[in-house]
This record gives structure tokens, C-alpha cells and sequence, in this order.
């Protein structure tokens, strides 16, 4: 239930900055997936013998702290406090992604891009930002070179959600779900 009236909150201030309302049912139901499907990934990491230790969540905390613009992992608890998220939240957050990223370790792993897949979505993001009066490229987009990990990133990251969206419903297809609203 705390899950729900957390999201709902979150969901409500969203409506309000948006000016469009939220449908509770809506909501209900997506909050409801994301409970069995978090339920259905613990079971998984159960049966395979697959946790997350604390050694690997204070390695993915200090990833985190690397990436933001905290100077410390101190401070970067108390700025995600500031919005409502206490340091065992961030700490059960990143076991889930710990034993996500493990999952899928287990079920083969996440290819990189090839280049000519960062090439390309680069060719077509530069494409979009073109006038269209005959314009090959947005002349006001960053150079290939600056630009490509970030591309790579984006395109491990869409992959690990298609793995991760396969692995949920190959998981959702052998189980037995049963919900008590």
C-alpha cells in the first residue's frame, strides 16, 4: 500500500504541474505490474541462488555518486531525501538493479552497439534536428566524437529494457499470479 500512495503522490504532483488529471485505476494497475513484476525478479534471483550483497550496492551507490554532481555519497543521500527517497529506499533500489543486471548476466548478457548502430542513431537524431529545406544534418549538433558514448550508453540501456521486458515475460508466462486488490 505504500508503494501505491507514494507513486499516487508522485503521480498527482505530475498532474498538477501538467494540468492533466490522473486516473487512479490507471495507476492501480501499473503500480500492481511493477509489485509482481519486482516480486517475480526476487523469486527468479531466488531460485537461481542470485542476491545482491552489500559490497555490490556500495559499488553501484558510489557509481551513482560518480555520475551526479554530489561530491560525496552523503550528500547525494541527503539530495535524493530532499525528494523524498531515505537512504534504505536507495539502498533496496539498487539491490533491484543489482539483481536485474545480474539476471540477465545469467540469461547471456547485454550486447554493446555495434558502431554502425551508434553511427546510425546519431545519423537519424541529427536527421531530425535538420530544417527540412534540404538540410542533410542539424549543423547545431555536436560532432560525432562528442557525442558518442553518450549514444552507446542510450543504446545499452535500450537493450537492457528489451532484455529486461523478455526476461519479465517469460517470467510472467511460467507463473501463476494471483492479485488481491
Amino acid at each position: 500500500m505504500a508503494a501505491f500512495e507514494g507513486q499516487r503522490e508522485a503521480a498527482r504532483q505530475q498532474a498538477e504541474l501538467s494540468g492533466t488529471p490522473t486516473d487512479e485505476t490507471v495507476l492501480r494497475d501499473q503500480i500492481l505490474d511493477q509489485l509482481v513484476d519486482a516480486e517475480l525478479l526476487v523469486q527468479e534471483g531466488e531460485r537461481l541462488d542470485v542476491s545482491a550483497g552489500e559490497d555490490e550496492v556500495d559499488a553501484e551507490l558510489a557509481a551513482l555518486v560518480d555520475q551526479s554532481e554530489a561530491g560525496s555519497e552523503e550528500e547525494l543521500l541527503a539530495l535524493l531525501e530532499e525528494q523524498g527517497l531515505d537512504e534504505e529506499q536507495v539502498r533496496d533500489e539498487l539491490r533491484r538493479i543489482v539483481l536485474i543486471d545480474t539476471l540477465l548476466q545469467e540469461r547471456g548478457g547485454v550486447e554493446e552497439p555495434e558502431e554502425q548502430e551508434v553511427r546510425d542513431l546519431y545519423d537519424q537524431l541529427t536527421q531530425q534536428g535538420a530544417d527540412g529545406a534540404g538540410s542533410t544534418a542539424d549543423p547545431g549538433y555536436p560532432p560525432y566524437e562528442e557525442v558518442r558514448d553518450q549514444l552507446a550508453e542510450q543504446l545499452i540501456r535500450q537493450n537492457e529494457n528489451a532484455a529486461l521486458g523478455e526476461l519479465l515475460t517469460d517470467l510472467r508466462a511460467e507463473a501463476e499470479i494471483t492479485l488481491h486488490v
